[in-house]
């Protein structure tokens, strides 16, 4: 957990730079890493709290699914299963792609682990009773790093889950939180990210219980997975939108076709995000011919 909270705390402050930081040749992620690793191990094996790591809850086991399903993907990716089918036939593909697009994977353990140590419940309490002075200390400090007051993904997410750990409505610093959130400018990236985040955190924050916090998530996420089958498919060419907007709605569905034409199973790893029929029409179309 304190590995988690470093690095969602300095990625919001300092942004994607955070991870770049090193003292020498030593990276200060690696150093958090190893250190976090070493508490872990000592405290297996020597701690006296050893036995109160908390049972496996139901989110462990859906995200250990996950990434047993992500592990076969990557090994199918090595054998290229995928092209063996004609699933990736229309990609191009390098296995030395492979570890750079399935990273997220390895820190799912971690993940799992920071939920299960001892210290998660300490931690978890602390943020709830110092919510509002980690809000205003993180919202200042990135704005006098940025030097505005555009939040990006990162920074935007963090605000939003320390808000939503001990809400209280009735208090206007809070809802004054609620409208840095909500109102502050979005940082080029990743609009669509921040504005799914801005409406999670609006309608969480106003759910009256927990049955209403899941029932709301239920139909953002329908909405969301709808949305995403439909939007690329409305001919938006005929509303006038700039180019780069047209790209990316093109690029969006040029994904979906491949999704379709595997039947949901995919293209694996280790293969160009775009289909090889879309990257050349593209060439073309910035060529002229």
């Amino acid at each position: 957990m304190p590995l988690l909270l470093a690095s969602m705390i300095g990625v919001s402050i300092f942004g994607n730079e955070f991870f770049k930081f090193s003292i020498g040749t030593f990276n200060v992620l690696d150093f958090l890493i190893a250190v976090t690793c070493i508490s872990y191990l000592v405290i297996l094996s020597f701690g006296k709290t050893k036995r109160s790591f908390n049972s496996g809850l139901l989110c462990d086991r859906w995200l250990w699914a996950f990434l047993a399903y992500g592990l076969i993907s990557v090994v199918f990716s090595y054998m290229s299963f995928y092209s063996s089918l004609g699933l990736s036939s229309g990609v191009l593909f390098n296995a030395s792609f492979i570890p750079r697009q399935a990273y997220y994977f390895f820190f799912i353990p971690l993940i799992i682990a920071s939920t299960r140590h001892p210290s998660s419940e300490s931690c978890r309490k602390l943020l709830c009773r110092k919510y509002r002075l980690l809000f205003f200390c993180i919202y200042v400090a990135h704005v006098l790093w940025t030097g505005g007051f555009a939040l990006d993904v990162s920074s935007c997410f963090c605000l939003g889950l320390l808000l939503l750990l001990n809400k209280r409505k009735q208090e206007v610093i809070d809802l004054l939180f609620l409208g840095v959130v909500l109102l502050s400018p979005m940082a080029v990236g990743g609009e669509m990210t921040q504005a799914a985040i801005r409406l999670v955190c609006l309608v969480f924050y106003f759910a009256k219980n927990k049955e209403s916090v899941f029932r709301y998530g239920m139909f953002a996420v329908l909405a969301i997975v709808i949305a995403c089958f439909i939007v690329p498919f409305v001919p938006f060419g005929d509303l006038g939108l700039d180019a780069n907007t047209s790209w990316r709605i093109s690029y969006w569905r040029d994904e979906l076709d491949q999704l379709l034409a595997t039947y949901g199973m995919g293209v694996g790893y280790g293969t160009s995000y775009a289909s090889y029929s879309f990257i050349v029409g593209d060439i073309r179309a910035i060529c002229g011919h």
